[in-house]
Order: structure tokens, then C-alpha cells, then sequence
């Protein structure tokens, strides 16, 4: 009877086992997906000029000239 138990307890384990490797490699996997699936970033990047501020009257000049 306890050989019975015993590999009851480690069908059990191994099956613990491989839950375990097939939830870490769906998780790992769907990191993945979503880090690909991103948008493109907005803002400034490293390394590039940060934005000029205008003036507010300096927008749309120019657009009444013939």
C-alpha cells in the first residue's frame, strides 16, 4: 500500500513539474506577444532636441497673405 501511495505522490509531483514549465513558457510567450504588439513610443527620445515652445501669435502665420 505505501508503494501505491508513493507513486501516486509522485505521478502528482511530476504533474506539478510540467504545469509549472507549461506556465512559465505561456507566460514568457505572452510577454513576448504584447511587448511586440506596442505601439510606437511618443515623446522625446534620447539624443534628440527637446521641442521649441512658439509663441502662441506665431501659429498660422502668413495664412491670410496673398
Amino acid at each position: 500500500m505505501d508503494n501505491l501511495w508513493e507513486m501516486i505522490r509522485k505521478s502528482q509531483e511530476e504533474d506539478d513539474e510540467d504545469d509549472l514549465a507549461t506556465s512559465a513558457a505561456v507566460i514568457a510567450a505572452v510577454a513576448h506577444h504584447e511587448a511586440q504588439n506596442q505601439p510606437p513610443r511618443r515623446g522625446s527620445l534620447p539624443g534628440r532636441r527637446p521641442n521649441q515652445p512658439r509663441e502662441r501669435e506665431d501659429r498660422g502665420k502668413g495664412m491670410l497673405q496673398d
